[in-house]
Order: structure tokens, then sequence, then C-alpha cells
């Protein structure tokens, strides 16, 4: 027993250091694995697995692998060797028997880690339920000294689908949450689909559209950039890439999203100023069927007509809080308001005084851009913008017309 231990000693001695931390052959009581993948795999089509090892402390510089597996299910037909280029020389047989690919492969240096040995592909040739094994024997599996390395063996299979009719989904649910998006829920009674595929028609239509599809096993699918107020039908199928099956349709089932609301008008007044005097003009929202819960509008003007002086931020204090600036910028206005619980109607959000510094007949426009427009849980509200104008003007001057005395006939 003792000349063996030396004699191993004088085996990991020759062994070339691993690059790293290098350890000792004596510290591991783990053997490396050999395994190789499985698969599913269509009638008629073909699979790619992998034949790999995971050498744990050990240096792998010499192998040959045998893959035995059932002619009647599947045949190799194609094997990359080495396909990381890990070895000096690798090759791969897959005609070395009628049910078996050989793998051979050797190293000078040797081989550390986690090698992807080879990828071996395998054509479903026998019947859809029929599974073959991958059976490996290591007829050499040694380090760069020669010495066996110690090896457990993890085999395969490759299985051809049942390729069966696919069970339709079912309880098909549709439920509008908004006026443009309608949730979809459903039962998958299938176990080996690829995905769900949604189609959606105009209710009460026969015109059926895709328009979506989710993974296996998902059951939920979200319709957006609906049409407010309309009405939708739904139906899903299940299909299965591996033999491009569909299943029958679930149940249908619609929803109509929810009514349209009108649209908001913002809109600013417009205003005649004499030379060197000043108006105000309001800036006002008349809100329809929405609620105002926060709104940031910014008002443009032409400085070299007017200038704003002044401007009163929610004269009607409908608004929690309100603020408007006049200094925002050279010829800007800036109105913020917000509300917690919300505004409704026909609210003034500022009255804007601006003084007029251009000469008579000149123009300025009041160009509103409303930045925030929301309801008071944050969602988006339509708006439309009636923009203003301030124009400078002079009084007509009065003309006396002499009065011409004419004698009656």
């Amino acid at each position: 027993m003792g000349a063996c231990l030396v004699a191993m000693a004088a085996i990991l001695v020759a062994v070339p250091p691993l690059a790293g931390a290098p350890r000792s052959r004596v510290q591991a009581a783990a053997s490396a694995i050999l395994a190789i993948g499985s698969a599913d795999v269509a009638q008629g089509a073909s699979a790619t697995v992998p034949l790999a090892a995971a050498l744990d402390v050990y240096v792998l510089a010499a192998v040959t692998v045998d893959v035995q597996y059932d002619p009647g299910v599947v045949t190799a037909t194609a094997c990359s060797a080495d396909p990381e280029d890990l070895f000096d020389f690798s090759y791969c047989n897959v005609a070395y028997a009628s049910d078996t690919v050989r793998f051979v492969a050797i190293s000078a240096q040797g081989v550390t880690g986690n090698p992807v040995l080879a990828e071996v592909s395998f054509l479903a040739v026998g019947e859809p339920g029929q599974v073959s094994p991958l059976h490996l024997t290591a007829d050499n599996f040694d380090d760069p000294s020669g010495t066996e390395v110690p090896v457990s063996m993890e085999d395969g299979q490759v299985r051809i689908a049942s390729g069966g009719g696919l069970p339709a989904p079912s309880d098909l649910d549709a439920s509008a949450i908004s006026r443009s998006e309608i949730d979809l829920s459903w039962t998958d009674n299938s176990s080996d689909e690829t995905a769900f595929r949604v189609e959606r028609s105009p209710g009460g239509s026969a015109d059926w559209t895709e328009v979506g599809s989710v993974g296996a096993d998902v059951t939920e699918f979200e319709d957006t950039g609906l049409a407010c107020g309309s009405g939708y039908d739904y139906r899903v199928r299940a299909y299965r890439a591996g033999d491009g099956q569909y299943s029958a349709y679930s149940n249908t089932d619609g929803d109509t999203t929810q009514p349209c609301v009108g649209d908001c008008i913002l809109s600013i007044g417009s205003a005649l100023i004499q030379e060197g005097e000043s108006a105000s003009v309001s800036l006002s929202a008349v809100l329809a069927d929405n609620v105002l819960g926060a709104v940031t509008v910014e008002i443009d003007y032409d400085a070299e007509v007017v200038v704003a002086t002044a401007c009163t931020a929610d004269p009607g204090g409908a608004f929690d809080m309100a603020l408007c600036n006049v200094d925002d910028g050279p010829s800007t206005v800036t109105l913020t308001a917000l509300s917690t619980v919300g505004v409704s109607g026909s609210p003034v959000l500022a009255e804007i005084t601006f003084h007029a510094v251009g000469t008579a007949g000149q123009v300025s426009p009041l160009l509103l851009t409303p930045t925030t427009f929301v309801d008071p849980d944050g969602n988006a509200i339509a708006v439309l913008v009636e923009d203003g104008t301030i124009t400078i003007w002079l009084p007509t001057e009065m003309r006396y017309v002499p009065l011409t005395l004419k004698a009656l006939p």
C-alpha cells in the first residue's frame, strides 16, 4: 500500500501545474463527471445535445467516448467536436457504428474546468412518444501523465414529442380596465405548447386578426391602444412549434372599453391695448367630464410687443396650491396648480396682465403649452389648446365733415 502511495505522488509531480490555484490530485475525493444532455424533438425534426465534462480538480489530456442510442428512434446526423477549441486534436464519428457515435480528443498540456467535448445532432425517425437513451461509455479518460482519471457517467435521452392534439385553452375572460385597454385571462389545458396566440375582432364581427402572443404557461394578455367606448371580442389558441400544430380555439369573450370622455379645452383670451397701456387676459379650462388634478402651462409671448407684469393664479380658489411666475423667462409666463381631490367644470386658472411696449399695429401671439395636464391619479387628460393674441392700437381720430346746406326744390 505504501508503494502505491509513493508511485501516485510521483505521478502528481509529473502533471503540469494548472493556471490559477493548483491543487494536488490527492486532495480530490470526487470523480470527474462526463454527461450528455437530453432533448425533446418533434417527429422528423432534429435536436442537438452537448457532450460535456465537469473535471473538478482533474486535468484531461486524452479521451475516447462512445455515445450509444436506439437507431429505431433517432439517428445521429452530425457532430461538432471540441466546439470551444480546447484540445490539440479531436474528431467525432457519427458513423462509427449503426447505433454509436465515437468522440476522440487529445491535449498535450491537458484541459481543465468544464469543457464541452462535442455537440451531437440527432434526427427523430421513430414514432411520437418513443424515447432513445443516450448511453455513455468512456473507453479512455486520462490525464497528461497517462493516469486514468476517475469519472462518473450521466446518460441522457431524446424523446419524440407526443404529437397528439393540443387541448384548447378554456375559461377565456375579457375585462376592460380603461378607455384604451382590455385584459385577458384563460386556463392552460396543454402541457407542451410553445405559445398562446391571441386573436381579436371588433364586437359582433367575423373579422378576426392575431394581435399578439405569449409564451408557454402564460395565461394573461394585455391588449392596449384600443378606441374608447368600443366593443372587442377575443379568442385564444395554443401553438406547438415542434410540429407546427395549433389547438382549437377557446371560448369567445369580449368587453367594451370605458366610455370616451370629452376633450378639455385650455384657452387664453385676446385683447386690444393702447401704446404704453396694460390689459389683462384670462387663462381658463373647460374640463367637460374630466377632473383636473395637476396642471402646468407655459404662456409664450413676443417681448418686443408686450411684457407680462402681473399674474393672479387661481383667482377662484379652486386648487389647493397655485403659482404663477411672470419671470420664468424673458417671454414666458408659467402657471402651476395642484388639487388632491381634483377640479371640475370651467375654472379660471389665472389672470395675466400685459403691458404694451411696442408700437401701434404690432401683434403678440399668446401661445399655450400644457406640459402637465392630469387627473388626481396622474393619468393624462387629452386637452385642446386655443391660443390668444394681444394687439397694440391707436384710437381713431375724430374728423369733422363740413355740413353743406342745400335748398329744397
